[in-house]
This record gives C-alpha cells, sequence and structure tokens, in this order.
C-alpha cells in the first residue's frame, strides 16, 4: 500500500484506471425507448458512492442502475426513469434505505409472525438481499439454456389461479403443475368433459352430472374457458393472490380429465412453462389492472404490457452472459453493516461469486438454504460523509467495495438569478464551512438547484440551507454567521442577525448576544456572501 495515500484515494484510482469496459446491451429488440447512448461503466462489482449531502449521489444511482441492466443509457431523463420502473418491476432492480434499525433479519432472513386460520404461524421470509440474490442467481443458471424468442403477437393471455394460496391442502396444486407441466382446475369434480366443444354443450354435461345445481353455477363458465376458450399457444397467468404472479405457461395441448379418487383438480391442459419464479412479481409488472379473483378468464388485452411480458420472457443475452440486475442500498452508513450483512460479507467479494475459482455458498441460520451471490449481480450504495464518517465503516466491508467521491459540482448551477451567482454563492459557504468545519460537510449543488427566482432563493435558505448549518455547528450562530459573511455588517445585511449590538455594531458589555433569521432577507445580504 502506498504510504502517502489512504483507502479511499488508492479505491477512487483503481475506479477510474479500470473505467475503460462497456456492459453489452440487454434491450429487447424493437422496444422504443427513445435517444440512447453508450455510456462506459467501471464493472466494479460492489459501488458506494460518497459525498456531503446534496452532491446527486441517489440521483446518479439510477442511470448507474440502468446502465449496468441495459449497457446503454437515455438521453433524457423521462425516458430514463421510465426504464428505471420497468427494470424495478422485472426485479432487475431493487432498492432499499438503511436506518439505524434495519437488521439482517429485514435485509437477508428472518423469523416473522402470520396467522393462519385462526392460528399464529411463524416463517421464514427472505429479505430484499435474499430476493434479489435469488432472483439474479435464477438469470445466472439459465445464461447457457438456449432460448427461441416467444412471438407474442396473436396470442390471447388469461388468468389463472393454481389453488388456494390461503388453504393449506391446496399447497400440492402448484408445485404438481409445475413438475409435471400442465395447468388443474377444481371445479365439477367427476365429471369428464371430452366431447363438449362448445359452452352450451358443458352446461348440458354437467346439468346430467349435476340435476340439482344451479344455472349460474361458475363451474360450468370456468371449464368452458380451460377446454374451449384458451387455445394452443395462448398464455396463461398464474397469479399468486391478487397483486402477484408466479409463473407464465403455454397451452401446448387440448384438455384432459384425470380421475382422481382425492383432492380434485380432475381438469387441466398440458403446457410448457416460459417463467417461474420463486420470488413473485407484482402484476403490474405486465398487466395495468387488478386481478380479479375468478380462478381463469381472458385478461383484458388492452391492459397488457405486451413489451415488459416480452422481456421478461425473453431477456436478452449476450455470449452466454446472464442478464445483470442491481441493488440500490440508499444511506448504506446508517445501519450496522457489520450485523445487517453478517455472513453475506464474504459472498460479495468478487473471487467468492458463484462461478469463480473460490466461489462460496453459506448455510444461512433461519432457512437452512445455501445462498451464493452469482456474478450478475451488483451492488451500489450512497453514503452521506456528514451523516457518519466513512472510517466507521467495517474493514472487512469497507474493502470488498470500490468508492467514488461525489463532490459539489457548481457548473451545473445558474450564473444570474435575480443579480445572483449561484456558483459563487456555492463557492464562497462551501469555502467558509470546509474551514470552520471540514469537506464532509459542505453543500452539496442540489441546494441551489431549480430556483427561477430570489424569492425561490429566500425560501431555500430558510427551509433548508439554514437549518441544516444549524444542525452542523450545534446552534452556534457566530459559526453560522461567518458562513454567511454576516459578522460585522449592518443588520439589514445579515441574514442571521445578532440583535443585542450598540447603534455602532458593537457587542453590549455584560449581555449575551441573541440571534435570529432576518425575516426579510434581501437579495443584498445574499450578494455580500460571496462579493
Amino acid at each position: 500500500m502506498q504510504k502517502d495515500k489512504d483507502l479511499i484515494a488508492l479505491s477512487k484510482e483503481v475506479w477510474e484506471q479500470t473505467a475503460t469496459e462497456e456492459i453489452p446491451s440487454q434491450l429487447s429488440e424493437g422496444e422504443d425507448t427513445g435517444p440512447e447512448v453508450d455510456v462506459h461503466y467501471n464493472k466494479a462489482l460492489n459501488l458506494i458512492l460518497y459525498g456531503p449531502p446534496g452532491t446527486g449521489k441517489t440521483y446518479k444511482t439510477v442511470g448507474l442502475a440502468v446502465t449496468i441492466c441495459d449497457g446503454v443509457l437515455p438521453e433524457s431523463r423521462q425516458a430514463l426513469m421510465a426504464r428505471y420502473r420497468e427494470l424495478r418491476n422485472l426485479r432487475r432492480i431493487r432498492f432499499v434505505t438503511f436506518h439505524p434499525s434495519f437488521s439482517y433479519e429485514e435485509f437477508v432472513e428472518g423469523i416473522r409472525p402470520s396467522t393462519q386460520d385462526g392460528q399464529v404461524r411463524y416463517d421464514v421470509r427472505p429479505g430484499i438481499l435474499k430476493q434479489v440474490v435469488t432472483h439474479a442467481r435464477e438469470l445466472f443458471e439459465k445464461r447457457e439454456t438456449p432460448t427461441t424468442s416467444i412471438i407474442l403477437k396473436g396470442r390471447k393471455l388469461f388468468k389463472m389461479s393454481l389453488g388456494d394460496t390461503a388453504k393449506s391442502d391446496e399447497a400440492w396444486v402448484y408445485p404438481d403443475c409445475i413438475e409435471n407441466d400442465y395447468v388443474r382446475l377444481g371445479f365439477a369434480e367427476g365429471i369428464d368433459f371430452a366431447g363438449c366443444d362448445t359452452l352450451q354443450a358443458v352446461r348440458d354435461r354437467y346439468q346430467a352430472e349435476r340435476p340439482d345445481g344451479k344455472a349460474t353455477d361458475y363451474a360450468m363458465t370456468a371449464v368452458n374457458y380451460l377446454k374451449n376458450e384458451v387455445q394452443k399457444g395462448d398464455l396463461i397467468l398464474i397469479s399468486d393472490g391478487n397483486t402477484h404472479f408466479r409463473a407464465i405457461a403455454e397451452v401446448t395441448g387440448p384438455y384432459q380429465f384425470e380421475a382422481r379418487e382425492t383432492e380434485g383438480y380432475e381438469q387441466r391442459r398440458p403446457v410448457r412453462w416460459l417463467w417461474t419464479s420463486t420470488d413473485s412479481l407484482p402484476v403490474d409488472t405486465v398487466f395495468s389492472k387488478r386481478l380479479s379473483q375468478m380462478s381463469i378468464y381472458l385478461m383484458d388485452q388492452g391492459a397488457v404490457r405486451w413489451p415488459a411480458l416480452q422481456e421478461l420472457l425473453s431477456p436478452k443475452r449476450t455470449g452466454g452472459q446472464a442478464p445483470n440486475c442491481v441493488l440500490v442500498i440508499d444511506e448504506i452508513n446508517r445501519a450496522n453493516l457489520a450485523k445487517t450483512f453478517g455472513e453475506l460479507i464474504t459472498l460479495l467479494e468478487g473471487s467468492k461469486r458463484l462461478g469463480q475459482l473460490d466461489e462460496q455458498e453459506t448455510e444461512l441460520p433461519y432457512s437452512g438454504d445455501l445462498l451464493g451471490v452469482p456474478p450478475n449481480l451488483y451492488v451500489i450504495g450512497t453514503m452521506n460523509t456528514a451523516d457518519r464518517s466513512i472510517a466507521l465503516m467495517d474493514t472487512a466491508l469497507r474493502r470488498r467495495f470500490t468508492f467514488e467521491e461525489m463532490t459539489p459540482r457548481k457548473e451545473v448551477l445558474e450564473r444570474d438569478v435575480g443579480g445572483i451567482n449561484l456558483q459563487a454563492l456555492l463557492e464562497a459557504m462551501n469555502g467558509r464551512i470546509e474551514s470552520l468545519f471540514d469537506r464532509d460537510h459542505v453543500l452539496g449543488h442540489t441546494y441551489l438547484m431549480d430556483i427561477a427566482s430570489v424569492e425561490d432563493l429566500v425560501d431555500r435558505f430558510r427551509n433548508q440551507i439554514i437549518p441544516l448549518l444549524q444542525e452542523y455547528f450545534f446552534d452556534d450562530w457566530l459559526k453560522v454567521q461567518k458562513v454567511f459573511k454576516d459578522v460585522e455588517q449592518p443588520l439589514d445585511l445579515q441574514i442571521i442577525q445578532t440583535l443585542d449590538l450598540t447603534d455602532e455594531g458593537a457587542a453590549i458589555p455584560g449581555r449575551r448576544q441573541r440571534f435570529r433569521v432576518n425575516p426579510l432577507i434581501s437579495p443584498a445580504a445574499i450578494q455580500k456572501i460571496y462579493m
């Protein structure tokens, strides 16, 4: 290690020297995302953006995450945010904010209580890290599986339930269907509808077998959907409650009846599973409406998000590479990192990732599952240096991350807002803050962005800048005055006014000075900060 450089400086230098490779595009063909620009990304698996507040750390994570997933960056912020939301819905980007009480049980996995049939039960629930690792691993392990593009044109999408998720005696239905490549319907037990090729024929057969049944029984409609409405090649979305789905299948053959002595679910169709996941997705990933409770029906085809469905079913791969996933951890230094990450600290290291020579898996304490981190999972953290010193980070975790410093960028600010130079203003205040405190507590450029008038600027001083400096200096108003160049200024030019002064501006002997925020902050009072 070079003696004249600390760990952060060396990490930044390595980051800059290695930022030369470009990630291949993962965008689906034919998808209109607007103008895009090729970008370079350093390929650091674990990256932390650190710096004082207001320097755009969280803002930058959006572009980085999309770049890692797609290899290209939309030209406009609007297109970027739209793509970011799509990738979040597809679970390829996940976002979490750390806080002091954030725990291992929330991040990796833990035991949480729930109720079923009036009884309290304790289940092992995966945290966000385990969820994103599981999803990325599924994509990684399928990277070399031969894939053919799924053509969606001309197909219909149906919704279907495979067992009631709230009933434990129906828990067998979904895994049975996944394992044996069919879907099952739990209506009209004991009735074979072979040869009933119309809704009326289904009704006649049902009423002949169930003379006491009602003409409005939903069983007839459900069976007709499965047998006659769903055609070979159509798609079936398997629901997980009314807000999520857990699988998508392609129908491959005609109706079948399987007589069963117990458990029902005798009506079925053979399928090919196009997509399954241990982590169900929100239905708005591919559908703009809420799902109905009906067991099977034709979904509103106009509300289907076909491009998103296409990308879910046929994620692009280049040269056998798995699609990338990103976990963004905002305010990463606000939690107890060693406790929150636990054994995952080791698994995040590049050489310990799955598929590497020294790959490692660890047995999780609650579920007993083996967990390994795939190489297509990127972790991006943001760290506010004013909130907690970087030196307080756990050394074992810190050495596994690359650090990129985010500093105030005065050049993005306006030079003239009502006669006030925002660039000079930020530079002057930060120079004094660094002298009075340190460089970790300077003001980021976002504190002076999106200001269209002097009134906007005054509001920004009152509501954001002054309260922040008050917190920085622990109510030492004299230091706040020095930042604003208020000392020995006329009362009307002071942003923080000193009340107990003589007419000549000197302190009154024996009287403690009192301070207040000027109720009428003038443009001249702000201009004098940098003049």
